[in-house]
């Protein structure tokens, strides 16, 4: 068996320079997030879009006010062809 070559592989090892690792400060950084101005906008029209009713109370009352007093005449011709149109089939 051959030691010195044991040896001399050890002293090549050896002679590598090591650096010490500095310590890093655990406080000297916080985490960071920055969001795109697209992104910023998208959540500014997410909450105008959530102060906005769902339903239009104005419209339903001018609705149901017209059906009290017999005025509120919808022709069936045009029901059925919004219908039609919400699955894209014309007559």
């Amino acid at each position: 068996m051959r030691i010195d070559a044991i040896n001399r592989i050890y002293d090549a090892y050896k002679a590598q320079s090591t650096t010490a690792s500095k310590k890093l400060d655990k406080t000297s950084k916080k985490d960071e997030v920055e969001f795109s101005s697209r992104a910023k906008d998208f959540t500014n029209m997410t909450k105008l879009l959530s102060d906005v009713p769902d339903v239009r109370t104005d419209k339903v009352e001018e609705i149901k006010n017209r059906m009290s007093s017999g005025n509120y005449n919808v022709k069936a011709e045009e029901v059925a062809e919004k219908i039609l149109s919400q699955f894209d089939v014309r007559g």
